[in-house]
Order: C-alpha cells, then structure tokens, then sequence
C-alpha cells in the first residue's frame, strides 16, 4: 500500500473502474474543464464491464490494444489511448502497477481531412436553405463564425453570453 498526496491509501488490488475513479477525483476534478471530465466518461463507458472490473495490475498489453482497435473512429481511438496512458501512468507512479503498459501502445494515426470553404454561391444557397427549416440558427452561427462540427455540436445555453454577443 501506499499514501498519496490526500492522505488516502491504494492498494494493488485495485479495480480499473475504481482507479479509474480514484484517478479523476485525484488528478482531474477541479483541475480541468467539466466537458472534459463528461468526455473521459463517455470513453471510459466504452469499456467493457469485465474489463472495468478486473484488476488494473491484470491488465494485459493485447486487452489494450483491443480496447483501442474495437473502436471505430481514429479520433476516438486517439482520445482513449490518450486517457488511459494518464490513467496507466499515474497508477505506475502511485505503484499500482510495475510499468505502464501504454507506453508500448502506438498512439493512432489520424488523417486529416482538408475541407473546403463553400463558395460565395454555396453559401447563398445554405443561407436561402436556412429560412426554410427548423433550427437553422445553428448552421448560420457555423457559416459565420467558422466553427467545425465538433465545435457547433458542444456549443450549450452557458456558453453563450446574448449581453456580450460572445460564444466561449
């Protein structure tokens, strides 16, 4: 067993799903933005029950690997491998396990796709478009402002200040 910084005791019996947990109220809440911690969640959910279940200590190379490959996205394989190194590290650094075994883990590869911006044509007619359906506020803020996808779909009612005329 050791003591971390908080005065709390690990134990290398320590479930995934557990240090998992202990790792987020140690390292990350308070530390990093809500959206973050909401999207370590939503990837950490990707993880099977038995998996989460099992001893971090247990955890083999091939369990990782498969994790990672039985996702479809390259981003998204990207951001779990990013998660669980840190998860991964921070149990080597606490004892929990004897090496991190996401260090022999390749980080993905993503292709970039270059995207075009819509010609001045293109974008009277998406304008035109927009009068004609429902909620279409969202897509002229993305024509506007420039924004991708993932950056209209994370837009939420606190991120936009109608006083200022500003979205965060």
């Amino acid at each position: 067993a050791k003591l971390l910084a908080s005065q709390e005791v690990v134990t290398n019996d320590i479930s995934l799903e557990d240090w998992y947990n202990r790792w987020l109220k140690l390292y990350k809440v308070g530390k990093v933005k809500d959206e973050t911690i909401r999207s370590y969640h939503t990837l950490f959910k990707t993880i099977p029950q038995a998996m989460k279940e099992k001893r971090i200590a247990d955890i083999k190379l091939v369990d990782l690997l498969s994790l990672i490959q039985n996702l479809t996205s390259e981003r998204q394989q990207q951001k779990f491998h990013d998660l669980l190194s840190m998860v991964f590290q921070k149990a080597e650094d606490n004892d929990i396990i004897a090496k991190n075994l996401m260090r022999r883990v390749d980080k993905p590869k993503h292709k970039k796709e270059h995207s075009i911006a819509l010609t001045s044509e293109q974008q009277t007619k998406l304008i035109e478009t927009c009068s004609k359906i429902e909620n279409a506020e969202v897509i002229l803020v993305a024509l506007y402002q420039g924004f991708r996808r993932g950056e209209v779909l994370g837009i939420t009612r606190d991120c936009v200040d109608f006083d200022k005329k500003k979205i965060t």
